[in-house]
């Protein structure tokens, strides 16, 4: 994906240190409802925006759990804004108030901009959307993009979908197998060892 072609070398100093875009508090967001916005340091029309959840957890936390990539990525040119959730396994009424707050958020920018940023309406209005989750939060904007077909990312970065097999990370992974397996038969399935640890 484009938007995160930044490597290492490209990294540039930490432009949030000497600007104005710190507030008092030595922070780099400005929250806006129940989002965090995090605009480019450097004035005049970003890039686009990223809406960005974190992981399970720290998804409510972003600011403090992610602030090092947030922050690289409004250094160059993004336009952030991040949703913080509390963790459930009602995946569906999560990822329909994320939806909500994100689109809450952007439509009261769009209405009036963030004058204490200098960004005005028109600097955002046409800019591309693209989403980024980490880990749950990868899982909860594949499955907005599957709940909701207006208002939908250019792209989707997915980061860490999930880090362990899958005998470990889905409940009855083995059950659920082997009762296919039963029901099939194993000829169905030539792949059944490797299948059986998770490594597919």
């Amino acid at each position: 994906m484009t938007i995160c072609r930044i490597q290492m070398e490209m990294v540039k100093p930490n432009s949030f240190n000497n600007t104005s875009f710190v507030n008092h508090n030595g922070r780099i967001y400005h929250r806006l409802e129940s989002c965090l916005v995090i605009p480019p340091p450097r004035r005049g029309k970003p890039k686009a925006i990223i809406k960005f959840l974190g992981g399970a957890f720290v998804g409510a936390v972003p600011e403090v759990a992610y602030s090092y990539l947030l922050e690289q990525l409004a250094n160059e040119g993004y336009f952030i804004i991040s949703v913080p959730y509390n963790v459930t396994f009602d995946h569906e009424k999560v990822t329909r108030q994320i939806y909500e707050r994100f689109h809450a958020g952007l439509d009261l920018i769009l209405g009036s901009g963030l004058p204490e940023y200098d960004i005005s309406p028109d600097d955002i209005v046409d800019l591309p959307l693209y989403s980024a989750g980490h880990s749950n939060g990868a899982l909860l904007q594949v499955l907005t993009g599957s709940y909701f077909c207006e208002k939908i990312p250019k792209a989707n970065e997915i980061i860490s979908y999930n880090n362990r097999p899958a005998s470990e990370a889905v409940p009855y992974f083995e059950q659920v197998i082997l009762f296919q397996y039963q029901f099939k038969g194993l000829s169905c399935y030539p792949d059944y060892p490797k299948i059986k640890k998770g490594g597919f």
